[in-house]
């Protein structure tokens, strides 16, 4: 009931109250504007204190930052009668929940369905740095497409029977991580564990934590609940293992994030996908009951309902096919009478024992022809076979008329025409035999399930799974395998179909993806090709050296979109950053699904002695800044050893002469020359504006000086 205060909630006028929590009420109301279903949050009086209204606010506009195909958007807040209101869009839903009476491999599979929704939707609120904290089945919805939605971001609540207490524990106390129960800090894992118990719930129908306070405290703590197999023999043993992981009582035995489960789950979905593609599916078609009266020629087509009182069958009417479709079948029927009408001919001479007198009738006349035209005869219809004749092969070289309409069918198979071909096996279907009509339709849902699984893999490389469409095509997917497990051929290959089309729209439509940051689940991908950069000249002049740290994004192609500098060194920066951008990795792969990665990588510069340059050609020799004439060696002088000593120096990036060795040796004379060339000094050799160290050849020139003749004293001799 509403209560006379809130029949209208500022410009929206309420229909009735959804919900009713300690905190709040939650009120379906509708947008006389636009005429759209919204839900209004609405605190109850005497909860509007400071904290709560503060904690309100700030809760609803984190929530309304999260943009997610999974997630309920908050798209406004505002004030009614001085408490706190948010409000958003809603349509149809209904509570998560399979009934117990679905077959255990169809509600696994959907199941997963609805649980890999949720996570995805929590993956993206994770990564935006929210956790829900409340996740439980009533916070969790799906709509008539089978997209589900998480609602209640952040909301804590008052009261009794597992809601929350403000102040002392944020969450449902049935749905709570055994952390959360303790009061810790809790992180993305507390979430996983609810949505583990959402999953279990699913599968078995029950709760699995439904004790009342304190006891509840007990079993989540310390004890597991009810094995998934006790409840569901027969249940995939991976789906187990991927739900009593979540449930496990230590954050650090769960999985880290959302991801992980999905994938996990991703398998075990394939798994259960795989069961279904050898199912040979059957479609049940009523047989004629009557024969069609002998003066109308008209093909019935059986509908998949029950039949009608009068044992009669129905043929296919125009209101059971959306009005876009109406056109098409009016396109089908033709295409099947014409297809009866070549039957009736090559019948003809078969059905001996059905011969009927001929109707004649007359061709109109002109008021030119005086003359009467001739007859038009008219074979007499076909009857319909009887269920033996059906089973029964051809006995004659003639297509029968099911075979025509077999053949029709495939022709407009291939050509992409599907209810053309599904109503022309639908006709073919009382004409026999069923063993040719099975065949063809088990054809039609096996190449119609794998175009919708090469669909869903396109749609997944370019990270479409977020999309509504491929939340829809997911949907329909599994349906089409419900439909085939039960025999509904046609209505199987209709809804993959529709799955293809969805998952191809995802394709056409997913928005480039936002880039992760590598760390934790998401490895660095692998280097494939680098580039050393070139030594900046004014760095090498100014002897400039170090690490250059740089974050680059890497493309879903592998290859750098962007790098941005993290910590410079001036004279480095470019030459760093443009061989960064020449790097190559290997494309980096998230739920099956290529992502764009943020990555830090470091370019290291170091200064190395280089090689010397031999002095030649351009290479001009230095100019000899200081040079040291050799002693002569005592022992060169006493045998009179003399003569050029020629050796080849190396001189320094600074001048300095760092190696010598000799090319023409003089034993006697080669240590002296060596040790005064090490003294030698140049002007540095500069190329391209950088000193280098260059070699040249040196020469020491060693020549004994004849000794100087002695006077003698006294006076000159006598001249004769």
């Amino acid at each position: 009931m509403v209560p006379p205060s809130v029949q209208r909630i500022d410009k929206f006028d309420v229909v009735r109250r959804l919900g009713r929590g300690g905190m709040g009420s939650v009120y379906l109301a509708r947008d006389p504007d636009i005429d759209r279903l919204v839900a209004i949050k609405l605190l109850h009086e005497g909860f509007d204190n400071e904290e709560l209204r503060g904690r309100f606010n700030a809760e609803a506009r984190s929530a309304s930052a999260l943009r997610h195909t999974n997630i309920v958007t908050i798209f406004q807040t505002g004030t009614f009668l001085e408490r706190p209101s948010s409000s958003w869009s809603t349509s149809k839903a209904r509570r998560l929940r399979t009934s117990s009476r679905v077959e255990e491999q169809c509600r696994s599979r959907r199941s997963c369905s609805w649980l890999d929704q949720l996570l995805a939707g929590l993956q993206y609120a994770h990564a935006k740095g929210v956790v829900h904290r409340d996740i439980k089945p009533s916070n969790v919805m799906a709509d008539n497409e089978g997209v589900v939605r998480i609602l209640d971001f952040g909301i804590a609540r008052l009261g009794d029977g597992g809601l929350t207490r403000t102040g002392v524990v944020l969450g449902t106390i049935n749905y709570m991580s055994p952390e959360q129960l303790a009061g810790q800090v809790v992180d993305a894992r507390a979430d996983i564990f609810s949505a583990g118990l959402v999953g279990y719930e699913l599968l078995t129908t029950k709760q699995a934590f439904g004790q009342s306070f304190p006891e509840i405290l007990r079993h989540i703590g310390f004890q597991d609940p009810q094995p998934i197999e006790e409840l569901c023999p027969g249940i995939d043993p991976n789906l187990v293992r991927v739900i009593n992981r979540c449930l496990a009582k230590q954050a650090d035995e769960r999985y880290a994030d959302c991801s992980a489960v999905r994938r996990d789950l991703d398998a075990v979905r394939q798994a259960l996908a795989g069961d279904i593609e050898n199912v040979a599916p059957a479609t049940v078609m009523r047989p004629l009951s009557a024969p069609a009266p002998a003066t109308s020629p008209t093909l019935v087509i059986p509908r998949r309902s029950s039949p009608s009182s009068s044992g009669a069958p129905e043929a296919i009417q125009a209101a059971e096919f959306p009005p876009a479709r109406r056109l098409k079948i009016a396109g089908v029927a033709i295409a099947v009478l014409i297809a009866a009408g070549v039957a009736w001919r090559l019948m003809g001479p078969i059905n001996q024992s059905n011969k009927s007198q001929a109707v004649t009738s007359p061709a109109p006349q002109s008021p030119a022809a005086a003359a009467p035209a001739a007859p038009v005869t008219v074979a007499p219809p076909v009857q319909a076979p009887s269920p033996d004749a059906r089973s029964a092969a051809p006995t004659t070289g003639d297509p029968s008329p099911g075979d025509l309409l077999r053949a029709q069918a495939s022709d407009a198979w291939k050509r992409g025409d599907v209810e053309i071909a599904l109503v022309s096996v639908a006709a073919a279907a009382p004409l026999g035999p069923v063993e040719a009509n099975a065949r063809l339709l088990a054809e039609f849902v096996a190449t119609s399930r794998d175009r919708a699984t090469v669909a869903r893999r396109s749609a997944l490389s370019v990270n479409g799974r977020g999309t509504t469409a491929y939340a829809a095509g997911d949907a329909r997917l599994s349906e089409g395998d419900r439909l085939a497990k039960q025999g509904q051929a046609a209505d199987a290959v209709r809804a993959y179909v529709d799955a293809a089309r969805r998952f191809q729209e995802a394709t056409k439509t997913t928005p480039a993806p936002a880039p992760v940051r590598v760390g934790g689940a998401v490895k660095a991908p692998k280097l494939i090709s680098r580039i050393r950069p070139e030594y900046p000249a004014d760095a090498l002049s100014s002897r400039v050296q170090g690490v250059v740290l740089l974050e680059a994004t890497i493309g879903i192609d592998g290859k750098i979109s962007d790098v941005r500098i993290t910590r410079s060194i001036p004279l480095l920066d470019g030459a760093a950053a443009d061989a960064v951008r020449q790097w190559v990795y290997e494309p980096t792969v998230v739920n099956g699904g290529r992502v764009p990665v943020i990555i830090s990588v470091a370019v290291e510069f170091k200064l190395t002695a280089p090689q010397p340059i031999r002095v030649g050609g351009e290479i001009k020799p230095p100019t000899q800044t200081k040079r040291v004439t050799p002693p002569y060696p005592p022992e060169a002088q006493a045998a009179g050893v003399q003569g050029i000593v020629i050796m080849e120096a190396t001189i320094g990036a600074d001048g300095k002469v760092t190696d010598v060795r000799v090319l023409r040796s003089i034993p006697l004379l080669d240590q002296a020359a060596m040790e005064a060339v090490r003294q030698f000094e140049y002007t540095p050799t500069v190329i391209n504006g950088v000193a280098v160290p260059v070699l040249m050849t040196v020469t020491v020139n060693f020549t004994l000086t004849p000794p100087a003749v002695e006077r003698q004293s006294g006076p000159p001799p006598p001249v004769k």
